[in-house]
């Protein structure tokens, strides 16, 4: 079940503003990303923090999958600020749908989905925190 969340988290990050390439509804920066399930079983929040760029605001791609993984995006897009998807993963027979409501420092999501071990759900809220750090440039000897 962490695969798929950790799945997930990655899906809601690469898509964060949408299929087309329409006006970001998301600012660039660092976000911080609060995932719930609420099934099959309540747990404790997961909180991660990303950095959205420019170029990833502007021209979003669907989410990236590792190369053992065998999912893909079957359908999906952006009406205004409202980006909805569907995942289908065959080895691990799971299906997921995910709807998030995007506006400009926040938003918000669910993701439903079911696999070989049961039906879950996941609650997401995300809040620009400020802007990306810069790498360190590394010292030269």
């Amino acid at each position: 079940m962490r695969s798929a969340q950790l799945f997930i988290v990655a899906a809601v990050i690469v898509a964060a503003a949408a299929v087309s390439a329409a006006p970001p509804v998301m600012t660039p920066g660092m976000w911080e990303i609060t995932m719930r399930t609420e099934s099959p079983a309540v747990s404790e929040p997961m909180t991660t923090v990303v950095c959205i760029s420019k170029e990833e605001a502007e021209d979003p791609k669907p989410p990236r999958h590792k190369a053992t993984d065998d999912c893909k995006v079957t359908s999906g897009g952006r009406s205004g600020s409202i980006l909805s998807y569907a995942v289908k993963c065959g080895r691990k027979k799971s299906e997921s749908t995910a709807r998030f409501t995007y506006n400009g420092d926040q938003f918000e999501g669910v993701v439903e989905g079911k696999t070989d071990d049961g039906n879950f759900r996941q609650v997401y809220t995300a809040r620009r925190i400020g802007d990306c750090e810069e790498a360190p440039t590394p010292e030269l000897p």
